[in-house]
């Protein structure tokens, strides 16, 4: 098993949220399928997104060490991918804890012994 396709791959929304952690392998199906973007880190400190056929240049130019070999050409593991049509926000799962509910009530007790 090539543990290169194993790796952890960071998938941010539309919104450029991160809502999930992915394989590489999940994430160039989804970069060969054309619903997901490569996004790295430039020079000047933005950020530049790749196509798949743009990300193949890329990777044949300056190959790395962390990369998938198919029988044509050689493929860079991406470390963070945009999706294109996934526009949720990730789910916030609230606890429902006595800390939780006086922040939410600003520190007043809900019940203060009146009925």
């Amino acid at each position: 098993m090539n543990t290169a396709l194993n790796q952890h791959v960071l998938v941010l929304n539309r919104l450029w949220q991160a809502v999930n952690v992915c394989t590489a392998r999940r994430a160039l199906t989804l970069l060969f399928q054309g619903q997901a973007q490569v996004v790295v880190n430039a020079q000047d400190g933005s950020f530049d997104t790749f196509n798949f056929e743009e990300w193949r240049d890329i990777s044949e130019n300056a190959p790395q060490e962390e990369s998938v070999r198919t029988i044509s050409f050689r493929i860079r593991v991406p470390r963070i991918i945009l999706l294109f049509v996934y526009d949720r926000l990730p789910k916030k799962e609230v606890k429902f804890t006595r800390h939780n509910i006086l922040s939410a009530t600003k520190h007043v007790p809900i019940l203060r012994g009146r009925i």
